[in-house]
């Protein structure tokens, strides 16, 4: 009994870490998303000012 709650919980412990992992993949990968959309943004941004001036 205690020998089977003890597997059960080591799968629980590893598919949490398991979603742990995805989600901070995941994270890490919506960040940088971010942070290059926001810098094509910028840039293409300033491209358009140089053009208008």
């Amino acid at each position: 009994m205690v020998n089977g709650k003890i597997i059960i919980h080591m799968k629980y412990n590893k598919t949490y870490k398991y979603i742990l992992e995805k989600i901070k993949f995941l994270l890490i990968l919506f960040v940088s998303f971010i942070l290059v959309l926001g810098r094509i943004r910028f840039f293409y941004i300033s491209f358009n000012e140089i053009l208008l001036m």
